[in-house]
């Protein structure tokens, strides 16, 4: 037996996950789960009939199990958030910031499969207008198209089946606003930029929740105050590394 094998007992070494693997699982099981919500979603929508052996517990249960796709979308913003600050950690120099270069990094990162997909739908849509579901009933116009080609459709209306893109929205607007907090306080303490956007996020949030319920209640008002919701949590997990010890490197 060898020196390794006799330390642990076993005959192969067991190798703690790194902070890498682990971000790698996390959107794994995400990733998974949200491709799983989407097809409940789906087949609920187009097969009605098939709920009914279902009990109301059941039903419940499906839905409040593996039906929550939202939920686990916020994971992924988490995750993003905990990148995020590690690639604007890698690209720091001397105290200076290259926006341009991370924003071309972020950029290319989503926006060429998001057009692809974009394409592909507007083909789709376009080949199965005759005998369309029913399951996104909306969007299928050109002020729709153009919102999802700005990037904007979480604001104002997604493009048919391309509805699930509403996170993109997201996304793009958390990686331009962390890219600009950080250019505009760069050479400061390392955690003030995710610190300033946490506060900014949460301020904002709650200033356009309540214009939502008194007096401006539109989508663009609610829309833009749950984005910012959903950034503060993003913008903790930025502070969390920014705070955080080790060196481990994530794939962003």
């Amino acid at each position: 037996m060898s020196s390794q094998e006799s330390a642990t007992g076993r005959g192969t070494l067991s190798v703690p996950l790194s902070v890498h693997e682990k971000v790698d699982i996390c959107r794994g099981l995400f990733a998974a789960l949200v491709v799983v919500a989407h097809a409940k979603e789906i087949a609920w929508a187009m097969h009605p009939a098939s709920l009914a052996p279902l009990s109301p517990a059941w039903r419940g249960a499906i839905t409040c199990g593996i039906g929550q796709g939202l939920y686990y979308v916020m994971g992924f913003f988490v995750i993003s958030g905990y990148c995020i600050h590690l690639s604007v950690a890698r690209q720091m120099r001397e105290g200076q910031f290259p926006l341009g270069d991370y924003m071309a990094a972020r950029g290319s990162r989503i926006l060429p499969l998001y057009y692809l997909g974009l394409l592909f739908t507007v083909v789709v849509e376009w080949l199965i207008s005759g005998a369309r579901p029913g399951t996104w009933p909306h969007g299928i116009n050109l002020a729709t198209l153009t919102s999802q080609l700005a990037v904007v459709q979480n604001l104002t209306q997604t493009y048919g089946s391309y509805g699930p893109t509403w996170s993109i929205t997201n996304e793009a607007f958390y990686y331009v606003l962390y890219g600009l907090l950080v250019f505009g306080l760069v050479g400061g303490q390392p955690d003030r930029p995710a610190r300033v956007g946490l506060w900014l996020c949460l301020v904002t949030a709650v200033v356009t929740q309540v214009l939502y319920v008194t007096v401006a209640r539109t989508p663009v008002v609610y829309s833009g105050g749950m984005l910012m919701a959903w950034g503060c949590s993003g913008s903790e997990a930025c502070s969390s590394r920014s705070t955080g010890s080790g060196s481990s490197a994530c794939p962003v």
